[in-house]
């Protein structure tokens, strides 16, 4: 049963990150305390967008709970008394206006189904050329598949990238562990930026640095199906919203979470978390890291502005020397 709550419960982004990382750091079950973690994260999302956006009642129940559902089929003693009079009589078995009116309307209905969400006709039709000086945002949807509908309004249909964005997509990744590489970084860096200046949100970046000696003391094969499975592994149990980037650096492997809608102390658990992960995974595939080599740490934006400044610095530089 649904409970009215006592009073106003307001949240802060810290004080929900402080939130969630009590829930983890708890006795309940993964699975439960990702599903609190999941409820928590949705109640920011729900401020952000009554705030932000102006949305009707209809339309938020759409977003929260999904489109409406489906008439309930008609009863089969109905079907079956309709079904005996001939469409456009009455019961009595004279044709009425009445009933050729139902017939038309049925015809036009079926010839003319009304879709369901997306634009009204008339509106939506200038393409993007027409808005110059528009500010363009990235938005990427890389779950999606060519062909399928749009998962919001039903209607609209992913079509292909031209070549040239689509070989982009693909130099976004790194050949080693098949996550994201520099570049990507930079990109995604630069949109979450943008996006935090203009909603007034923040994102966090989960740093971690590894000595490349562990991994050189295999052969090459090793080398190559340890990196490949250690990107696998990172990718599980990740948000959709995460992106996780590798490069190396000279003597240094350097992993970075971009972890959006993340405070400090949420980066900061994820970092541990992952430079733990990270070990225990390498010292199975016979790399064991020393307790003292290697580095963790977490950055925030906006706050820590400078360091993210620096790391991006970092990431400039190995990117360029990749492609020169």
């Amino acid at each position: 049963m649904v409970k009215k709550p006592a009073g106003t419960v307001t949240l802060s982004s810290e004080d929900g990150e402080v939130l969630i990382a009590q829930v983890h750091q708890s006795n309940l079950p993964p699975a439960s305390a990702g599903r609190v973690e999941s409820i928590i994260r949705m109640y920011f999302w729900l401020v952000f967008a009554l705030q932000e956006a102006k949305l009707s009642v209809k339309r938020l129940r759409t977003l929260l709970f999904g489109s409406s559902a489906q008439p309930e089929e008609q009863p089969a003693s109905e079907a079956s008394a309709t079904a005996s009079e001939a469409p456009g009589q009455t019961a009595g078995g004279g044709e009425g206006a009445s009933g050729r009116e139902a017939a038309v309307g049925a015809a036009t209905s079926e010839a003319q189904p009304k879709p369901q969400g997306g634009h009204r006709p008339g509106t939506g039709r200038l393409g993007a050329e027409a808005y110059v000086g528009a500010e363009r945002m990235e938005c990427r949807h890389e779950d999606l598949a060519v062909g399928q509908r749009c998962p919001l309004c039903g209607q609209g249909t992913l079509y292909a990238l031209p070549p040239g964005v689509e070989l982009e997509l693909y130099d976004e990744i790194d050949d080693e562990t098949g996550l994201y590489n520099a570049r990507h970084l930079l990109h995604q860096t630069d949109l979450e930026m943008a996006r935090a200046r203009r909603y007034r949100t923040l994102f966090s970046l989960a740093v971690v640095e590894l000595p490349a000696g562990p991994l050189q003391a295999l052969t090459v094969r090793q080398r190559r199906a340890a990196l490949r499975d250690l990107g696998r592994q990172l990718l599980e149990g990740l948000r959709s919203v995460d992106h996780v980037v590798h490069v190396r650096d000279g003597d240094t492997h350097r992993l970075v979470a971009i972890l959006p809608e993340t405070g400090s102390v949420g980066a900061a658990v994820f970092g541990d978390r992952l430079d733990e992960r990270v070990r225990r995974f390498l010292a199975a595939r016979g790399a064991t890291v020393a307790a003292g080599d290697g580095a963790s740490r977490s950055l925030t934006y906006p706050g820590d502005d400078e360091e993210v400044d620096r790391l991006r610095s970092d990431f400039q530089r190995i990117d360029a020397a990749l492609h020169r």
